[in-house]
């Protein structure tokens, strides 16, 4: 069972704007389990960084660093995002692209999937918002067409 203060914190965020229902129950799991500092792939691109973007902090560590929530944030809701860190907030789409194309592994990029309602064949559908925003992130290649 989800904590109802988390989901609240969920609800009052996505009346600012569009935030999935993963926060939550991830946001649950790392209070249940206790495995802070889940790491959480939301990227430049990624809609949830308009949340967090503005209150967070570089912590570096033995390998490249990540973001974090800041100790002292104004906003009680962005509580909903304590306990992860953001590796890749800094990165876009294309630059990882880009990136894995340089050090020779772009081709795997080509295996991660987004699609939330692919069609019977197994390819990306389109329509649905991943698709929609792998387009608007510089990624329409993955996609097809938008249908007429």
């Amino acid at each position: 069972m989800v904590d109802p203060s988390l989901e609240n914190m969920w609800k009052r965020l996505r009346k600012r704007g569009p935030l999935g229902t993963q926060y939550v129950w991830l946001a649950a799991f790392v209070r249940q389990y206790a495995v802070w500092g889940l790491e959480l792939a939301i990227h430049a691109d990624d809609r949830a960084t308009r949340f967090v973007r503005e209150h967070v902090v570089y912590l570096p560590d033995d390998c490249s660093g990540y973001y974090g929530l800041s100790e002292h944030i104004e906003e009680p809701d962005l509580e909903l995002f304590r306990g992860f860190r953001f590796p890749i907030l800094d990165r876009t789409k294309v630059w990882m692209k880009q990136e894995a194309d340089r050090l020779g592994f772009g081709h795997l990029m080509n295996l991660t999937w987004f699609c939330h309602s692919p069609t019977k064949e197994g390819t990306p559908c389109g329509v649905c918002t991943p698709c929609r925003d792998a387009r608007k992130e510089g990624m329409g290649w993955r996609v097809p067409p938008t249908p007429a």
